[in-house]
């Protein structure tokens, strides 16, 4: 996907999650400014061809986000990988590893961390699917994969897989539901996305998990 149509969908989800007119999601939403500026510096990182310019342009970016980071309080590097449509609620404190890897149209909250854990038994940087809620202060560590429509309780610690469709919450944190983050994630579309549809079924239906 080309840099211009993610970018659009990044604003898009604040447009639709916020329910923001076009001029407060570009001149006044921390979350978005953290977010384009992401999206230039990833771009430059892993695509850009010629060396000498690759070389000034990310330095360019890296003061920019440099700056985006004590702006907006989020630490989201041009190494990691995050699929489109990203939505950051609120201000503050987001720190996400030059590792991880971050699906489609995810939600992350004021407070939270994406680690690495270089012993133990899952040692490595998580693996975020698509459309995962994950809600203030929540800590997520290691080499773990959290599952498609999962959702993150707030203060919610993790350090071990998480199944699509799973609600947890608490630390250590437990399962307490396979419900999902469909009534939070919400994005153009939605609606007749069948990979979200297929998984809301299986939520909704008894016996599935």
């Amino acid at each position: 996907m080309n840099l211009l149509k993610t970018i659009y969908l990044d604003y898009r989800r604040f447009c639709v999650s916020e329910q923001k007119d076009p001029i407060r999601v570009i001149f006044l939403t921390q979350g978005f400014w953290a977010v384009f500026w992401y999206r230039l510096a990833h771009a430059v990182y892993y695509n850009f061809r010629f060396p000498v310019l690759r070389q000034v342009l990310m330095a360019f970016l890296y003061v920019m986000q440099k700056m985006m980071e004590i702006l907006t309080g989020v630490y989201l590097p041009a190494r990691c990988t995050v699929g489109e449509g990203l939505f950051i609620g609120h201000f503050g404190n987001i720190i996400i590893n030059i590792d991880a890897v971050i699906g489609k149209n995810c939600n992350i909250s004021q407070g939270m961390t994406i680690g690495i854990t270089h012993g133990g038994k899952y040692p490595g940087v998580p693996v975020i699917g698509d459309r995962v809620y994950i809600g203030p202060n929540a800590i997520i560590i290691g080499g773990i994969e959290v599952g498609c429509d999962a959702a993150i309780g707030a203060g919610a610690i993790v350090t071990k897989p998480v199944p699509p469709r799973a609600i947890v919450i608490g630390n250590p944190s437990k399962i307490i539901s396979y419900k999902g983050s469909f009534e939070y994630i919400h994005y153009d579309g939605m609606q007749e996305d069948t990979e979200r549809s297929a998984s809301k079924l299986l939520a909704e239906t008894p016996n599935t998990q």
